[in-house]
């Protein structure tokens, strides 16, 4: 059994240790709380900035908004925006087949005809024996 002594030095030990971790927890909290706030700054400023940004850009015809593929957005020069190559619209070329090419799928298709025509006779003949 335990003296009173070392109860007493047991439970102050406990106490210290409680009191240690609730102090982590406080400061953890704190530190969130902190970030929170922080980044709900960030937050107002980035949507002060880009309206002011709007206000500015949208006024002038010589830019364009331009949203990129992920979906960020930002303002460009109008030539800028005519120089980039997905602007541009492709024509593209129906690519020719060679001449050997287009012989060998008429021939083909031609010897699968004869040779349903041969099939369709040959039945006829047999249904008709």
């Amino acid at each position: 059994m335990l003296s009173p002594q070392e109860k007493e030095r047991i439970e102050k030990e406990h106490i210290a240790l409680l009191e240690k971790r609730h102090q982590e927890l406080v400061k953890k909290m704190e530190e969130e709380e902190y970030q929170k706030r922080r980044s709900a700054e960030e937050i107002d400023l980035a949507k002060i900035r880009r309206q002011e940004e709007e206000a500015f850009y949208a006024g002038n015809p010589n830019y364009v908004k331009y949203i990129d593929h992920t979906g960020q957005s930002r303002w460009i020069t109008r030539e800028e925006f005519d120089k980039k190559k997905y602007r541009r619209k492709k024509v593209r070329r129906r690519h020719e087949r060679s001449l050997s090419k287009k012989l060998w799928e008429r021939f083909s298709i031609v010897l699968i005809v004869l040779g349903m025509v041969l099939v369709i006779i040959f039945a006829f003949k047999l249904v008709g024996d």
